[in-house]
């Protein structure tokens, strides 16, 4: 599969350096997926607004935004998805009480069978 290497901040330029420094601010440093995007800075400057208005409004909380995102990334086995969704040491990501996923892309949807036919079944 072909990999497209993201832009590095120190090679942004113009409008790029400013969405970049906006970016730095708000997550401490500017992710690959930016960094991809950002071959196309339009597209990137629209998604942005996109990306806010997404996880910012709307009456269910960001942590199950987040949660949606962290499933779909298991469903898909995206590697650099689950570990931009998974709950981390930067407090970015959270979740309910629960267990949370295991960022593991092995055995993903096995264990989700799983899980589901244990917590069907009556306890006892």
């Amino acid at each position: 599969m072909p990999v497209i290497d993201p832009i590095p901040p120190e090679k942004a330029s113009g409008d790029l350096r400013e969405t970049y420094d906006s970016l730095s601010k708000r997550a401490g440093r500017v992710p690959d997926f930016y960094g991809v995007m950002a071959h196309h800075p339009a597209a990137l400057k629209s998604f942005l607004p996109l990306y806010a208005s997404v996880m910012n409004e709307g009456t269910l909380e960001r942590r199950y935004k987040e949660l949606a995102y962290l499933k779909t990334s298991h469903l898909n086995g995206c590697e650099y998805c689950m570990r931009a969704h998974t709950p981390g040491p930067s407090g970015r990501v959270s979740p309910p009480s629960r267990s949370r996923p295991s960022p593991s892309t092995s055995g993903a949807r096995t264990s989700t069978r799983r899980t589901r036919r244990s917590s069907s079944m009556p306890s006892g």
